[in-house]
């Protein structure tokens, strides 16, 4: 790819990164004020008595501050001011990636929870996280030689009651509460984003494969140049790409506008009659 072209990437890059500083709130507003707090007969006051005490509005806006965490440490990683007036780039080959897939799958988590206008897909959606947590927690537990203060088994169950209450049929109920994995949220709330939607699974992916440090996410995403060759093996030298980082960096820039914007609607006061 030709300098000029890198250059115009990284402007929009920048662009990005500044416009994502609004979401630093999240992280550093005083929680006292109360942002994340559903108002009286919202939506979300509704979804999280229905699921008490797993709160949707909790998790929804956990997914977001997380997301928006993820975001600031790409923007620090990328720009470092110098000067007044003078700011440095640092472009990686595969560390960004992993902010970047960061800001991906949590912005999009929160846009999965909260798109479904149907009360009780979100509530499904919300126990299937809290089963996966569990799952998770009792694993670390034992792997920490220590126990939980109660059973998986025991935890478990009072999912499934809950998910009966709200109206889950009771031969759905296993089904519901399965580990929802990454590929089917960032692919469920892309659906969500119009044209963003499209590749958010694609760039996904590609940060993910360059995280794990693949191979294939390498030769796909990565500038490469040939240094040797020997019969079927070749020495080349990588090199990051901005235009890359910028694209991942759109996707989970609109993944975080569209999870705030909802929100911010489902936890609002009803319009007035």
């Amino acid at each position: 790819m030709e300098d000029r072209d890198e250059q115009q990437h990284l402007q929009a890059l920048v662009e990005l990164l500044e416009h994502g500083r609004q979401f630093e709130d999240l992280t550093t507003a005083d929680p006292s004020a109360g942002p994340w707090k559903p108002a009286a007969g919202s939506d979300l006051e509704a979804d999280d008595v229905a699921v008490a005490p797993y709160h949707l509005s909790h998790a929804a806006w956990l997914a977001l501050t997380v997301a928006g965490d993820h975001l600031h440490a790409l923007r620090t990683s990328v720009l470092t001011e110098e000067s007044a007036g003078r700011v440095t780039a640092t472009l990686h080959t595969h560390a960004q990636a992993s902010l970047a897939r960061g800001v991906i799958e949590n912005a999009a988590r929160a846009v999965w929870l909260l798109a479904p206008d149907d009360r009780l897909i979100r509530i499904q959606r919300r126990l299937a996280l809290q089963k996966k947590d569990i799952r998770s927690s009792t694993k670390l537990h034992d792997l920490l030689g220590g126990k939980t203060p109660r059973t998986k088994e025991a935890r478990e169950e009072e999912l499934r009651q809950l998910a009966l209450r709200a109206g889950t049929p009771p031969d759905r109920v296993k089904a519901i509460l399965k580990d929802p994995d990454y590929t089917e949220i960032v692919r469920e709330a892309g659906d969500h984003m119009g044209p963003h939607g499209k590749m958010a699974e694609v760039l996904w992916s590609g940060c993910s494969s360059l995280a794990h440090g693949d191979l294939s996410g390498a030769l796909i995403f990565l500038a490469r140049e040939a240094i040797s060759q020997d019969e079927n093996v070749m020495l080349a030298r990588i090199t990051g790409s901005f235009g890359v980082l910028r694209h991942c960096t759109a996707v989970g820039v609109a993944f975080l506008n569209r999870g705030s914007a909802l929100y911010r609607s489902r936890a609002g006061a009803p319009a007035s009659p």
